[in-house]
C-alpha cells in the first residue's frame, strides 16, 4: 500500500512527466476480504492476503514535449477493484468457455493485454491474445515489487517474458518495449538495467 502511493507521488513530482489520466482507491476496512470465503472458492491465502493490501489505482503518463511519438515513452498502471478482478472475464478479454474461464486478471495492460492467475495458482502470469499465458514466476507482492521499480512503463512485461525466454533460447530476439525500456527509463526515474535483472531473479520463486 505504501509502495503505491510513494509510486504515486514519484510520479506526480516529476517534472519530465505529463500525469494523463489518475484514479486511486485507498484500501478500506470495508474492501477487507472475507478469507474464508474466498478460500472455499479456491483462492489460495498467500494470494488473498497479498491482494489485501490494495484496492485499485489507475495512473498513466507520458513523457513531456517528447517530439518523436515513436519511441513511445509512456506508462500506466492500472490494478483493478477485487470485485472486478474476481468477476468473469468470458467474452471480454477472452472468448466464452476457453481454457481461460477461471484466469483472473489483477492488472489490465491495454485494451486486451493483462497480468493474471488462474484459480488455485501461486505466482501470476502474463496473458496476450491467442497466446497460453506465461508464468512469470512471481506471486503477487513480488510482481507489485517490480512494477513499482519500472514506474508501469509501458510494456515493461514483456521484459520479463524475455528474460526467461533467453534462458531457453539464447537468440531470441528481444521486444522492441524491453530496448526502449532499457534505453529511456534511466532517463527519466532512479532506474538501472542490471538491478532490475537482478530484484527479478532474487523475487522469482523458481529460483529461490
Amino acid at each position: 500500500m505504501q509502495l503505491l502511493e510513494s509510486l504515486i507521488l514519484e510520479l506526480e513530482n516529476n517534472t519530465q512527466l505529463a500525469i494523463t489520466d489518475k484514479e486511486w482507491q485507498a484500501v478500506s476496512s470495508s474492501s477487507k476480504l472475507e478469507l474464508h470465503a474466498f478460500i472455499e472458492k479456491g483462492f489460495r491465502k498467500e494470494f488473498i492476503l497479498q491482494r489485501q493490501n490494495y484496492d485499485s489505482m489507475y495512473i498513466a503518463w507520458e513523457k513531456n514535449n517528447d517530439t518523436n511519438p515513436d519511441l513511445d515513452i509512456k506508462g500506466s498502471i492500472d490494478l483493478i477493484p477485487w470485485a472486478v478482478s474476481t468477476s468473469k472475464w468470458d467474452g471480454v478479454l477472452w472468448e466464452e468457455g476457453s481454457y481461460m474461464t477461471d484466469f483472473y486478471p489483477i492488472e489490465l495492460i491495454g485494451q486486451d493485454t493483462c497480468i493474471g492467475l488462474f484459480q488455485g495458482d501461486k505466482y501470476v502470469s502474463y496473458h496476450t491474445p491467442g497466446e497460453i499465458p506465461q508464468c512469470l514466476f512471481l506471486d503477487v507482492e513480488s510482481y507489485i515489487t517490480l512494477l513499482s521499480y519500472t514506474k508501469g512503463f509501458h510494456g515493461w512485461q514483456e521484459c520479463l517474458v524475455d528474460l526467461l525466454t533467453l534462458e531457453d533460447e539464447p537468440d531470441a530476439t528481444l521486444h522492441i518495449r524491453t530496448k526502449l525500456m532499457m534505453q529511456y527509463l534511466p532517463t527519466l526515474f532512479d532506474f538501472n538495467g542490471e538491478t532490475f535483472i537482478r530484484l527479478f531473479n532474487k523475487l522469482r520463486k523458481d529460483k529461490s
